[in-house]
């Protein structure tokens, strides 16, 4: 039954392998076609390639005869040019065959027949000083304006590309052999053009005072269009470059120097004739379509100015081209268009905005120190530009104004290939910092040549010449009779007047915040120069205070960040870098400066400023807390309310060690809705913007409010180690107690210290003390390993003129000294964290460092007072500094053998000056006060940050962190103590002896009672919030007064100790005792008041009475 299906596949089978079959042989019919059209094609190729070099080679012969017969006419003593017919037929053969290496020859031959006769041996260079006589091609292009342009044109675009290459023609594999960029060196380069007929000639015919219109658009267009400038451009950059070498200056040059000078200068003369109206009027749709996407004055300036160094390399005469031209003025006015500058840098990198940010300020400077023409000529009267360069104001001068928005411009652009950390796809730049663009691989003078045009920004007669305006009006403020803080609403300009002031101020202060951002390493420097002008940050706060037509500043802002983000504030820039500039010169004042000189604010100026950006900061981050946690979005807002908020925490920080004019630093800076209760839940709930407030601005919260958060903080951590497995044993002796201590905690992790801690004490025997610690003995530990370790016996902490401690330098003596450090740090963490209050001698120079602070001038005489008047004295010096003998050194005294160490690179080498003497200030006092002991400080603060949170620190001042370790420095509560009190012994509250004691403590003095806290706490300050934050609390146990007066071995009779108790015994000569590790007060039930006073004063004056329990 299956005999019928095998023929039946068969067949279907054989049908697959014939259409198979058949296709293969379409296939291979058409690869025979094609293969047959394509050697057709090559023929035919290969055909016209020979016919086109037999045409050329038929065209050359005749063009050489042509050329042969008329070289007859030239001979002397003849003259006359060559018929225009004959000069027509030679240029239009030659731009038919020309090919840049068979045909150079022939093209400069030309090119002197195109030039007058009497011109043909003389320098290009004449051409820019007298009127040229008639051009021989003149007459044809007024005979027949249809073909002769664009023939003449043609030739022009040709003789470009000639001047723009090597001396001599090269193939193209030479060309591709031969370096390409600027950067190579020039000895291995080919020989360039650097003058001939072809530079003449081109001079020549392009000039607008030679050719007619429309002749002469036609002529531009065409040269635009094919590139020129660019062209001429290339070749500029390689010419000019090798004459940026610093031994090449304008007048001392070799010769081939010079001939690149003179071939610069006609490059220029070129390019300013070609950037004219002419360009603009032309009939091709495509073409005028071309120029108006494609300007020839932004193509002049891509081409041309981002050259390296070309301002530099310019002689005065290249120079005077430019200013004949109108340049400056006519390129500020042109890129005044922010639609011209974003299409001068879609095609820029990084460093060639730099470089033509470079260049445009470099000529700035040098057109107007020409000599006898500091006021160029307005750009009406000179060579005409077109209308996209020409400037909108007939001013005859400079406008500096115009000068600052396009730098600003410029380095808006520049800005976005820089930056401050290292990313993917970033090379380190020796100006950018981390770079994200291409780099040119310049020499590196080069980069360094290019610092130094870009420094004319910062140079102090450029900063004055920039912010004369707002120095004028602080000197209208200092000649007047009224005092300073008057000064602000009289002898003072009219609203406008201010206004047009300001927004010239709000300019340049955003110029200078750009530049900052983009030349990265130079930042702090340029920030340095600008901030310590004289008289400069005091006059930008006098302007802020007449911002508006009520001449009330501060309100204005205020009210602008209540009704939107600052992000548009027109005003804000000058507000930023104010800001950033008091910083920098507030890190040089010392206390005198602030509060005796009163410089540069009276006090009562500077407490309003501190008021205002307290407010400031406030609202922007109530107000605005979503946009704050996007600075992507709000660059302008986020960057200047961060410098507002380090110059407040520098300016709170200043008030906290002296106040203003008397405030009250608890509660100066509270804003109200801070101080509602449901804030604090607000915190608690994880409200993002209670959240950011509280870590941007906690000043704004109630002191108590946020030492509640940090108690909170602590508890929700520590009850991850509330159970009693988790517990930490050790047993030290105590002739050993800090090397014990240490040795056994130093193996455990950070984590591990937060549980409970067991301390036993073992004796001078060896036995261990009986007792269980209750906390109190963990206290006794801490307070003894404090005492140990700030001992200067010990060696890790030296005492201060002022009696506190600071890290020691010679703290080496010690094996393990930074790891000690790190276990002090630790220890004073955990007692943070345990809420034990300790007396830690600290000057709040350290307490800053604990909160990653930078310490600075003003904390300087805790530390060393002598270097600090010396510094004073230096500051205030008007005498000739060579006298005084000083380098960027300091002795480095380390037993007995002194040693002088370099404050910065080279600072041996380098003397103090009137000009760097506050860079001098600043770098001793850095060195004394946080680079002497940087390691000590750095293993201290890691120690104590690893029990404690840092973001639990920054809600704190350096004082308030202060008194949350040490207590608070004020009389304690009386009534608050006697809340918290626990009694023993079979005392209780309204006992008569207990009575009488808080009457003779309310009847003592604020320092009695201090000596008595630190009698019974060890501590002469209250914790914060109270006592009931005493950790273990206050206790007072009865003792027999008679048991002092028994024999040893005798005990008093239980109805003589009940009597005792009553108050019925006679009173004794036994004084109270104190256990300070269980803050408990041992005190007999005196029976008199008088006694009681008597016993008390005396234990606690005379530090008798002291027991360990």
């Amino acid at each position: 039954m299956f005999d019928g299906a095998a023929p039946v596949r068969s067949v279907a089978e054989q049908a697959r392998i014939e259409r198979a079959q058949r296709s293969a042989a379409r296939q291979a019919q058409a690869e025979a076609v094609r293969r047959t059209d394509a050697a057709a094609a090559i023929g035919r190729f290969v055909a016209a390639a020979a016919a086109r070099r037999r045409a050329a080679a038929a065209l050359r012969a005749s063009w050489d005869g042509r050329l042969a017969a008329a070289a007859q006419l030239l001979l002397p003593p003849q003259l006359e040019p060559l018929p225009p017919q004959t000069l027509r037929l030679l240029a239009g053969l030659l731009v038919r065959f020309y090919d840049p290496l068979a045909d150079a020859a022939r093209l400069a031959s030309l090119a002197r027949l195109l030039l007058p006769p009497q011109t043909q041996h003389t320098q290009h260079t004449q051409h820019t000083q007298h009127t040229q006589p008639a051009l021989p091609y003149l007459p044809l292009l007024l005979s027949h304006p249809a073909t002769a342009p664009r023939i003449l044109a043609r030739l022009l675009g040709i003789a470009v590309g000639r001047v723009s290459g090597p001396a001599e023609p090269q193939s193209a594999a030479a060309s591709a052999a031969s370096p390409g960029s600027p950067s190579e060196s020039p000895s291995r380069s080919p020989a360039q053009y650097l003058s001939g007929p072809e530079m003449r000639m081109l001079l020549a015919y392009v000039d607008r005072k030679a050719i007619p219109e429309p002749c002469l658009s036609i002529i531009h267009a065409h040269l635009h269009m094919n590139g020129a400038l660019s062209t001429l451009g290339s070749a500029l950059a390689h010419r000019s470059l090798p004459l940026a070498l610093p031994e090449h200056k304008h007048n001392n040059l070799p010769a081939d120097a010079r001939q690149r000078m003179l071939w610069i200068n006609a490059a220029l003369q070129i390019a300013m004739q070609l950037v004219s109206p002419s360009t603009i009027a032309t009939s091709g749709i495509s073409i005028s379509s071309h120029l108006h996407t494609h300007p020839p004055s932004i193509s002049f300036l891509r081409a041309f100015v981002t050259v390296p160094l070309l301002a530099n390399v310019m002689n005065d005469q290249g120079v005077a081209i430019l200013a004949r031209a109108g340049f400056i003025p006519a390129i500020l006015a042109l890129l005044s268009d922010p639609d011209m500058v974003s299409s001068l840098c879609f095609r820029l990198d990084g460093e060639a905005t730099l470089f033509l940010t470079g260049n445009l300020i470099t000529l700035f400077s040098r057109i107007e120190s020409l000599p006898g023409s500091a006021p160029v000529q307005s750009p009406s009267s000179t060579l005409p530009l077109s209308p996209a360069m020409t400037p909108a104001s007939p001013r005859a001068s400079l406008d500096l104004d115009a000068l600052v928005n396009v730098v600003s411009s410029l380095l808006h652009h520049a800005q976005k290939f820089a930056s401050e950390t290292q990313l993917s796809n970033v090379t380190y730049h020796q100006i950018f910092k981390w770079y994200a663009g291409s780099t040119h691989h310049l020499p590196q003078h080069v980069y360094t040549l290019l610092l130094n045009q870009l420094a004319h920004l910062w140079s102090p007669p450029f900063v004055q010449r920039l912010f004369r305006p707002a120095l004028d009006i602080q000197t209208a403020s200092s000649n007047s009779t009224t005092p300073r803080s008057s000064t602000v609403a009289s002898a003072l300009p009219s609203v406008a007047d201010t206004t047009q002031v300001a927004v010239s101020l709000s300019a340049t202060c955003r110029m200078y915040m750009r530049l900052t951002s983009t030349v990265l390493t130079q930042s702090h420097a340029i920030w340095n120069k600008i901030s310590y002008t004289p008289g400069l940050v005091a006059s930008l706060i006098r302007v802020i205070h007449m911002l508006g037509p009520k001449r009330q500043g501060f309100a204005l802002l205020l009210a602008s960040a209540e009704r939107t983000t600052l992000e548009t504030e027109p005003y804000l820039p000058i507000l930023h870098a104010f800001c950033k500039m008091t910083s920098i010169v507030f890190i040089t004042l010392d206390q005198d400066d602030v509060y005796v000189r009163q410089h540069p604010f009276e006090l009562a100026e500077l407490h309003g400023l501190v008021m205002f950006l307290n407010e400031l900061c406030f609202k922007v981050f109530w107000l605005h807390f979503e946009a704050m946690k996007r600075p992507a979005e709000f660059p302008a807002m986020t960057a200047a309310i961060d410098c507002c908020r380090m110059l407040l925490n520098t300016l709170l920080d200043m008030a906290s060690r002296r106040p203003f004019v008397g405030e009250d630093i608890k509660t100066a800076w509270v804003m109200k809705p801070c101080t509602k209760p449901d804030f604090l839940d607000a915190v608690r709930r994880q409200d993002r913007r209670a959240l950011l407030i509280l870590s941007n601005v906690p000043q704004a919260i109630p002191f108590r409010v946020r030492v509640e958060i940090f108690r909170d903080l602590v508890r929700l951590d520590r009850s991850q180690f509330t159970d009693s497995v988790r517990t930490i044993p050790i047993t030290v002796n105590r002739q050993r107690l800090f090397e014990d201590g240490f040795a056994q905690l130093k193996k455990f992790a950070p984590s591990q210290l937060k549980q409970t801690i067991r301390v036993k004490f073992v004796n001078q025997f060896g036995l261990e003390e009986a007792g269980i610690d209750q906390f109190g003995v963990f206290k006794e530990f801490l307070e003894d390993i404090c005492k140990t370790a700030f001992s200067t016996d010990f060696g890790l902490f030296r005492t201060t003129p002022d009696g506190n401690v600071t890290p020691a330098v010679t703290s080496f003596i010690h094996e393990e000294h930074l790891q000690l450090f790190d276990f002090v740090g630790r220890i004073l963490g955990k007692a943070l964290y345990e809420g034990i209050v300790l007396d830690i001698p600290f000057a709040l120079y350290i307490y800053a460092k604990l909160l990653g602070r930078y310490n600075f001038i003003d904390d300087l005489p805790s530390l060393d007072p002598d270097l600090y008047r010396n510094l004073a004295f230096i500051k205030s010096y008007d005498g000739d500094f060579e006298d005084l003998g000083l380098n960027f050194t300091i002795d480095h005294n380390l037993f007995g053998k002194v040693e002088s160490v370099d404050i910065k690179t080279g600072g041996s080498h380098i003397n103090v000056t009137a000009d760097n003497r506050f860079e001098y200030i600043h770098l001793m006092a850095d060195y004394r006060m946080n680079q002497e002991c940087k390691d000590q400080f750095r293993y201290f603060i890691a120690g104590f940050k690893a029990v404690i949170q840092e973001s639990w620190l920054h809600i704190f001042s350096a004082l308030e962190l202060q008194w949350l370790m040490s207590g608070e420095n004020v009389d304690f509560d009386v009534a608050d103590l006697r809340k918290h009190t626990r009694y023993e012994g079979g005392y209780f509250d309204v006992h008569r002896t207990i009575r009488n004691f808080w009457q003779v403590l309310e009847e003592m003095d604020a320092k009695d009672r201090s000596a008595l806290l630190k009698f019974v706490t060890s501590c002469s300050k209250p914790p914060v919030g109270g006592f009931a934050h005493l950790e273990p609390p206050l206790t007072i146990r009865f003792v027999d007064a008679e048991e002092g007066a028994l024999s040893p071995g005798q005990s008093s009779s239980p109805l003589a100790r009940f009597g005792s108790l009553l108050g019925l015994g006679k009173d004794k000569q036994h004084l109270p005792s104190a256990s300070t590790c269980f803050n408990l007060l041992k005190l007999p039930a005196y029976s008199k008041k008088s006694t009681l006073r008597e016993k008390l004063l005396y234990a606690i004056r005379s530090g008798a009475g002291f027991e360990l329990a």
